[in-house]
């Protein structure tokens, strides 16, 4: 009887603590790996990472996703899906180095799928400003079309 109360006790715990702090919620409700999404593969992404792209006069924002920071520096976030068309978001930001500074160029790989609508930035164009202690950053260019696109990120 003792053993019960406990798991429900704990169990109740749990289940509040996530009520009152929606960022655990959603966070706990994300299951990260490779899956099966509308018949293609997928790669879906958790964690703190966050991230907010204007474009073509419309401002995306993504959250779910993870920084990854070894020999290089790649964001992550969102469902990566590999399906011909795809309404599912995601951002990705690959650079070089993990180092703060600013990036141009071809060391530059940034692209996001939002509404459906898949852009990356030109590496004519693309500058990557990355904050000390890389916890974010800023971005700027224009897409493959030469329209603007701005934005951060944020680890």
């Amino acid at each position: 009887m003792k053993t019960i109360l406990f798991v429900v006790a704990a169990t109740a715990t749990v289940v509040f603590a996530l009520a009152a702090s929606p960022g655990l919620a959603a966070q706990a409700a994300c299951v990260p790996g490779t899956k099966t999404i509308g018949g293609a593969p997928a790669r879906v992404f958790c964690g703190p990472a966050k991230a907010t792209v204007k474009a073509a006069g419309k401002t995306h924002t993504f959250a779910n996703g993870e920084c990854l920071k070894g020999s290089g520096l790649t964001v992550n976030i969102g469902t990566l899906s590999f399906a011909a068309k795809s309404k599912l978001s995601y951002f990705g930001l690959s650079l070089p180095t993990a180092k703060a500074g600013t990036y141009r160029g071809k060391r530059v790989t940034l692209s996001f799928n939002a509404g459906g609508q898949r852009q990356s930035l030109s590496t004519a164009a693309a500058k990557v400003v990355v904050k000390s202690g890389l916890r974010g950053g800023s971005f700027s260019g224009k897409d493959f079309s030469g329209r603007a696109v701005s934005g951060a990120f944020s680890c």
